[in-house]
């Protein structure tokens, strides 16, 4: 699974860092690492309600036992797992402001508002969404839609549920992974089928931290904090 494989390939940036902070928060996860510098990075990754039961128990995250969590049947170890992936990731990820060519029709897998609005002028859209508390007007059969649209946005919450393998298969346009869940390093991601990794680059780790905390959660076009 690419999660797991994504989990592999960061380890080799990890050296001389180590978990110093994180949260199982309303909304989402996050992780924060400190490198041998000093320096600390946060990543994130929003949890899906409809993902979370009682099996397993809660594993503290770590470098050491990143593997460990994105195979664990529990969706908050995996949260953790694709959080300390980010936050590893935000040593070294450049943000990018462009897409590459959009091309219709378009297919959003997540209902990624703010994406949906900067799109939406006449433009030919199929949304996605298989929590019903976000559902809010959007489709969940994306499989008869998804051989035909020429773009597709993925949000990366894909990479817990398993669904991003899918999705990839049957895909007949260009892969876009995107949101705060994506923020891995592009390289990481090259084999997969994914033609684009849209990372979010996270500088103030501290504000980052206390809106989580609060119950809230990052969006695409909530500017980085300063």
């Amino acid at each position: 699974m690419i999660l797991q494989k994504l989990a592999e390939g960061i380890l080799s940036y990890a050296n001389g860092m180590k978990v110093v902070d994180y949260c199982a928060c309303l909304r989402a996860s996050y992780v924060i690492i400190k490198d041998g510098e000093g320096k600390e990075y946060i990543g994130m990754s929003h949890i899906p309600h409809e993902n979370l039961h009682n099996r397993g128990e809660i594993i503290k995250p770590s470098v050491d036992n990143l593997e460990s969590l994105v195979n664990d049947v529990n969706i908050i170890n995996r949260s953790f797992g694709l959080s300390l992936i980010n936050a590893i990731s935000q040593k070294f990820v450049t943000p990018k402001e462009d897409y590459p060519e959009v091309r219709e029709p378009i297919c959003i897998i997540g209902n990624m508002q703010p994406l949906i609005k900067e799109f939406s002028g006449g433009k030919t859209i199929y949304v996605f969404e298989k929590s019903t508390e976000l559902r809010n007007g959007a489709m969940s059969e994306e499989e008869l839609f998804l051989p035909k649209c020429k773009t597709v946005f993925i949000t990366g919450v894909t990479l817990l549920n398993f669904s991003l393998e899918r999705i990839l298969e049957i895909s007949g346009g260009t892969n876009i992974l995107i949101g705060p869940s994506a923020g891995f390093i592009t390289e990481l991601a090259k084999d997969f089928g994914i033609n684009y990794v849209k990372s979010m680059k996270f500088t103030n780790v501290q504000k980052i931290k206390e809106l989580l905390k609060s119950g809230g959660f990052f969006s695409l076009k909530i500017k980085i904090l300063e």
